[in-house]
């Protein structure tokens, strides 16, 4: 029952975030700021083919073997890397895999989950640069449909170091969880 309203909703949701980008895109450039939303983050890609697809299970009825999963993470990262990469062509190469719904739920999870890696990495390394030790807290999306028996807990339990793979977000499939950087103190 769930599948069936996210399948109805995914585009409705979807265009509605093209449409906030278009109009704050449009808002910085009536006052002067240029942003290139077609700038691809290294850091993401080197996530896709390092990460991509960890909560896809390899055992049981709906396995997938360890060269399938390489497979998918090359075309995740390949598509990331597309300057017109949408959710929606993200899902269409994994729906004739997986069905729609379940390649909307990968689509979401995967790109939720390389992103954080990527804007981790960056924290990373930006207080290395700075000499400071950096963390991060998990931010949940505040609603009716958070997830109590894992987002929550991580929210409330942070912050958390920045090596901590445990609490970033996706923490499971459909996560809507972000992260927060924290500076926890000087190296």
């Amino acid at each position: 029952m769930v599948d069936d309203g996210y399948a109805v909703a995914f585009p409705f949701i979807n265009e509605a975030g093209y449409a906030g980008l278009a109009a704050g895109e449009e808002m910085l450039l009536n006052i002067g700021i240029v942003v290139d939303f077609d700038t691809v983050n290294p850091y993401v890609a080197e996530s896709i083919l390092r990460n991509a697809f960890d909560l896809v299970s390899i055992d049981g009825p709906q396995s997938i073997v360890a060269s399938t999963r390489a497979q998918l993470r090359r075309l995740m990262a390949t598509l990331y890397t597309q300057p017109d990469l949408s959710g929606k062509g993200f899902v269409a190469a994994l729906e004739h895999l997986f069905g729609r719904t379940r390649a909307e739920m990968i689509a979401v999870t995967e790109m939720t989950s390389a992103y954080a890696d990527a804007g981790l990495e960056a924290a990373r390394i930006m207080g290395q640069e700075l000499g400071l030790r950096m963390g991060y807290e998990v931010l949940t999306a505040e609603d009716a449909d958070v997830c109590t028996t894992i987002c929550i807990p991580a929210a409330e339990g942070g912050p958390y170091p920045i090596e901590d793979e445990e609490h970033k977000p996706a923490l499971h499939p459909r996560c809507r969880c972000d992260w927060s950087p924290v500076v926890l103190g000087e190296i």
